[in-house]
Parts: C-alpha cells; structure tokens; sequence
C-alpha cells in the first residue's frame, strides 16, 4: 500500500511539473530553452560563433527544437515511470499493467497539448504528441524489463533456496 501511494504521489508530481511547463506563456517557455540551447552551444558548439549571423541563427533555432523535443520525450518518460510503478502494485497482469500505464500517459500528452493551444502564445502540435507518446512508450517497456529482471531474480532466488 506504501508503494502504491508512493507511485501515485510521483505520478501526480510529474503530471504537475508538465502542467507547470506547458502553462508557461510562448516567451517565457522559448526563454528558457533558449537558454538551454545557448548553454550547449557555447559547450560542444562553439565554433558556431563564428558563422554568419544568418546561418548561427538558423543552427540555434534547429537545437532549440531539438531541445525542446528531447524534454517533450523526457517528462513523459518520467511519467510513464511513476504510473508504471502505481500499476504495478495493482493485482493484474504485466501487459494490463503496460497497456494502463501507455494509455493513461498518452491521453495526458493529448489532454496536455490541448491545454497549450490555450496558452498566450503556444500552439497545440499533433507531432509534441507523438514525441509524447514516444517518451511513454519508452518508459512503458523501461518498466516491463524492470518487473520482468525482478520476477526473475525472485525466481531464482526461490530456485536456489529451495535446492538448499
């Protein structure tokens, strides 16, 4: 029950740091990665500097999304963690515990861009779904290999206990 309701509270946490990034209006939301994408420029590009301001322009806006698309994957991954940990101490089978954690995390990426679309300044974007869905998925089989590793070190450890 402990575990449970540690896996309910994360899963509510990374629900809410996701809510927080995605009610940021568009300036303050392209400030911050902006500043990310500056910091990595200036630490593995920095040979950029020395483009046209056109081209320098042009590659700061590329990693800028690319940027953003990699926190897009990487909060809905934190969160299929969390559900995958609340479904997994439920009473049913792994793939229902799978299917339940995917579909639960994916709807919040839909239900997540629709409420950036009435964000001053951000849009609702059919491809931050998918890269959402993408990072659930991810987390999904993350913690199918995980409970698959402790059920078999379970039973192993049954095996040779057993034998003793």
């Amino acid at each position: 029950m402990k575990k449970r309701i540690l896996f309910l509270v994360l899963s509510v946490a990374a629900a809410g740091v996701i809510f927080f990034f995605s009610a940021q209006p568009g300036a303050a939301s392209a400030e911050e990665s902006s500043s990310i994408a500056g910091f990595f420029q200036k630490v593995f590009y920095s040979s950029w500097e020395s483009l046209p301001e056109d081209i320098f322009e042009l590659r700061m806006s590329g990693l800028n999304t690319v940027i953003r698309k990699v926190g897009h994957f990487t909060v809905f991954l934190v969160l299929a963690l969390a559900l995958g940990g609340f479904y997994s101490t439920f009473r049913i089978t792994t793939v229902k515990q799978f299917l339940l954690t995917f579909v639960t995390g994916s709807l919040y990426g839909v239900f997540d861009e629709i409420h950036q679309g009435f964000v001053p300044n951000r849009d609702m974007a059919v491809f931050d779904m998918l890269v959402d869905a993408a990072g659930v998925l991810f987390g999904c089989f993350t913690v199918f290999f995980v409970i698959l590793f402790i059920h078999e070190k379970r039973n192993k450890k049954g095996l040779t206990a057993s034998a003793d």
